[in-house]
């Protein structure tokens, strides 16, 4: 029989929709841990929002204000980067790469 190493890896997940934060996870079928006792501890505990640092209050209340724009930024940024005119220039640059290296008739 094989013996399976183990090999501590530490896996990184995002935290959407909180962007720039991550949970460190040492084992991805059991999630983060710490995480896990925190709202374990916490579950009957009730919250404000002056309970939260300046920061994550700031997020809270932009997320809750529902007289804003609900647009995600990853969404808005998205929008942006891909309009019509940012895909034509993106295109109009590929196709001078494409010229300049000389793989336009390799291409065809």
């Amino acid at each position: 029989m094989i013996a399976i190493p183990k090999i501590k890896t530490i896996m990184f997940r995002g935290t959407l929709p909180v962007t720039g934060r991550l949970l460190v996870y040492e084992d991805f079928r059991e999630g983060s841990l710490p995480l896990r006792s925190k709202i374990e501890e916490n579950r009957s505990r009730k919250f404000l929002p002056e309970d939260l640092s300046k920061e994550w209050r700031e997020f809270y209340e932009k997320q809750t204000n529902y007289a804003g724009d609900p647009t995600p930024r990853y969404l808005k940024e998205n929008r942006q980067r891909f309009s019509f005119l940012n895909r034509i220039f993106l295109k109009k640059n590929a196709l001078i790469w494409v010229f300049k290296n000389g793989e336009f008739l390799e291409r065809m």
